[in-house]
């Protein structure tokens, strides 16, 4: 077999197909989520509805999750894995592909997993999500500022505050220094949110 970053998407389906040794069905999985090609995804949700390894199932969420918005055939499937899915991994990587995907449609599942998600690295990627899809309004700034103030991880907080960034208005900027003064963020990061925000609302 010629090295895994060699394959192609045929030859990955075919040596999937023909292995069943753990360390082998590892890289080529992960050849099969690093080709980003559309056609794999009929493959990818074939073998997501097999697969029982929760590591396995991770990397081919994040293979769908790449695809960007040829992705978008995959959207239910990604909805039921971010509401139910009882790996955080695979729940992070299924909020990542919806916003890949730039569903508009999948702003109040987002929305909702802000609010209700225990898992911090689930909350702040749906909150990146938020930003790629461009979804703007009062209920996205709301919830996106109780992620900056209430996240659990700094990391969580830092996507609160970068997604705030690309949607909120300029109103906002208060709170984005005020979350610096609490050292809830970094003046880094700050100084990028509103930065970012002055250059969107003609301010600089």
């Amino acid at each position: 077999m010629p090295p895994y970053s060699n394959l192609t998407l045929e030859d990955v389906i075919k040596e999937l197909q023909n292995t069943t040794d753990w360390e082998k069905r590892r890289r080529l999985i992960q050849r099969l989520a690093s080709l980003r090609e559309p056609k794999a995804l009929p493959f990818l949700l074939k073998l997501l509805d097999e697969e029982k390894d929760p590591y396995f199932r991770r990397w081919i969420v994040a293979g769908i999750s790449k695809l960007y918005e040829e992705g978008k055939p995959a959207y239910e499937k990604m909805v039921e894995l971010l509401k139910n899915d009882p790996d955080f991994l695979v729940r992070k990587w299924a909020a990542a592909a919806l916003g890949n995907m730039r569903a508009k449609e999948a702003i109040p599942i987002l929305l909702e997993v802000l609010q209700s998600e225990d898992e911090a690295e689930v909350r702040g990627q749906a909150a990146t999500s938020l930003a790629k899809i461009y979804a703007t309004g009062e209920e996205v700034e709301s919830a996106l500022l109780n992620l900056l103030f209430d996240g659990k991880t700094f990391i969580a907080r830092s996507r609160a505050a970068e997604a705030l960034g690309w949607v909120a208005g300029p109103n906002v900027i208060p709170q984005i220094e005020k979350a610096v003064q609490q050292e809830l963020i970094t003046p880094q990061t700050a100084k990028f949110c509103i930065t970012r925000l002055k250059a969107r609302h003609g301010m600089l």
